[in-house]
């Protein structure tokens, strides 16, 4: 990749194009005296569209099945940096280079760990000890550019889904205000650091998405309902000739409710008690404590 010379104090700022799904980086961008965000492009019903609406800014919507649209688009736009952050269309960057132009991603997750799409769903899911954010120049790979600045976290046992997501967004503003100020103070000429040559991969399957009560381990249960715990997501089950989406469960390892529902087959309903379901697992009982009730018809 070609990187800019430096710049004069008497040079214009940088000519940013956004691209994503998050509004967070997108506003860091804008307290940056360095950077004029001249051009926007938001996933449509993005937060990043939402905050765009509410701020009066003029953006552009695209679908994640568009790139033809959006890669054109880009191509005509004489941008000098082009931050990437939620954007769920791989960049065709040789094409859109230009002497001068750098190409920077925001991705929350501590690469090499856990490129992909849905890096923090992967994290839990695959038992990662950490979450994190990384500010990187963007190459031809998938997440794989040289880093510029990475924060990590230590995921502990009180974080669900929802509190891993609010972390990771907040360390994406940090890793990118921190790495601007690096490439700045270089001059725009700073070359990163490569990342190490093995790593990991994660984007949501609907597989990984499912729940069999009757033969799965409780703590492969347990796993995958926290992987995928906010509402937008969910882990779907079949469970008394309904389809259910799990936003959380938890283990039940009382004696008296183990002897009293013994005789009940493994995957079967239990007990239906204040908005909660018991049910029987292989080993005992887990306890669907957050749940909605699929219509059929919207099942997959």
């Amino acid at each position: 990749m070609t990187h800019a010379v430096g710049l004069g104090a008497d040079q214009p700022r940088r000519r940013v194009l956004f691209v994503g799904n998050r509004s967070g980086v997108f506003e860091a961008a804008l307290e940056l005296p360095e950077l004029a965000v001249e051009w926007t492009w938001a996933v449509a019903g993005s937060a990043l569209a939402a905050r765009l609406a509410e701020l009066g800014r003029p953006f552009e919507a695209f679908e994640p099945g568009e790139a033809p649209r959006l890669v054109d688009a880009l191509d005509r736009t004489p941008f000098d940096l082009l931050v990437s952050n939620g954007c769920p269309i791989v960049l065709p960057v040789d094409r859109l280079a230009r002497l001068g132009r750098l190409f920077v991603n925001v991705h929350p997750s501590p690469l090499p760990e856990m490129r992909g799409r849905h890096p923090v769903n992967g994290a839990v899911l695959r038992g990662r000890s950490q979450i994190g954010a990384t500010m990187h120049f963007m190459s031809g790979g998938v997440d794989t550019g040289r880093t510029i600045a990475q924060e990590r976290v230590d995921i502990t046992d009180d974080l669900d889904l929802g509190l891993l997501y609010h972390i990771a967004f907040r360390l994406e503003v940090a890793v990118f205000t921190e790495g601007m100020r690096a490439l700045v103070d270089s001059g725009f000429s700073l070359a990163g650091t490569e990342q190490a040559p093995v790593g990991s991969h994660y984007s949501r399957r609907a597989g990984d998405m499912s729940l069999d009560l009757a033969t799965m381990d409780d703590m492969e249960i347990l796993t995958r309902v926290r992987a995928f715990g906010v509402r937008t997501q969910g882990a779907v089950c079949r469970l008394g000739g309904r389809t259910i989406r799990v936003f959380d469960a938890r283990l039940v390892r009382n004696p008296y409710l183990l002897a009293e529902f013994d005789a009940v087959p493994p995957g079967e309903l239990a007990l239906d008690y204040d908005e909660k379901l018991l049910v029987r697992t292989r080993q005992g009982l887990v306890a669907l404590t957050s749940f909605a009730v699929m219509d059929e018809c919207a099942e997959h």
